[in-house]
């Protein structure tokens, strides 16, 4: 499936943007997040290899989850709904 939550190439595509996309954006954006983690715990300390490589990833996930949120704020639905408010793995 091609995930417009996960194109960090441009503007938002907003009207590609489906319910079902939500949750397995985030479950990636979120295994994505924790290997930055654990990456950044093994290497040397550095702007590049800890720092940077974090706000990269939190980067990813804020902007995902702003567009989630706006089409939440602007363009509700039942399903959308539901899928912004799952429950995801800890």
């Amino acid at each position: 499936m091609n995930n417009p939550l996960l194109d960090f190439s441009g503007l938002p595509r907003f009207s590609e943007i489906r319910p079902e996309h939500v949750t397995p954006a985030v479950d990636e954006l979120l295994a994505a997040g924790r290997a930055t983690i654990a990456a950044a715990a093994r290497a040397t300390p550095s702007w590049e290899a800890f720092v940077a490589l974090q706000e990269d990833a939190n980067e990813r996930i804020g902007r995902a989850w702003g567009q989630v949120s706006h089409l939440h704020s602007v363009l509700d639905s039942p399903a959308l709904r539901e899928a912004s408010t799952g429950t995801w793995p800890s």
